[in-house]
């Protein structure tokens, strides 16, 4: 079935092979990063950034259905890897935010 624009649209089935591989990624980073003897820092961005892209997943996943865009294509199959370079950054922008408040 092909959309009024013409373009076949993606669908989930689709997407199969790319979740199974983030899924196997992310928990070898998880695995990884609880080894990391840093009080629980490392592992705890690991974590948050598991958490989002599984959120933003089951959001595009609900919203969309079975017309991905290609913007959704590539959230789904390496937004882990943006979230990891997101979270650290939101985090260390919040911590001095919070420092210039408590002065």
């Amino acid at each position: 079935m092909k959309a009024i624009t013409g373009v076949q649209p993606i669908r989930l089935k689709d997407l199969q092979p790319a979740i199974i591989n983030s899924a196997i990624i992310q928990a070898v980073l998880l695995i990884l990063g609880s080894l990391i003897m840093d009080t629980g820092i490392i592992f705890s961005f690991f974590l948050f950034a598991v958490a989002a892209h599984w959120i933003v997943f089951t959001l595009i996943a609900l919203q969309r259905r079975n017309n991905l865009t290609a913007t959704d294509r590539v959230l789904l199959t390496g937004g882990f890897a943006i979230y990891l370079v997101c979270l650290p950054l939101l985090g260390w922008t919040v911590h001095i935010i919070d420092l210039a408040l408590h002065r």
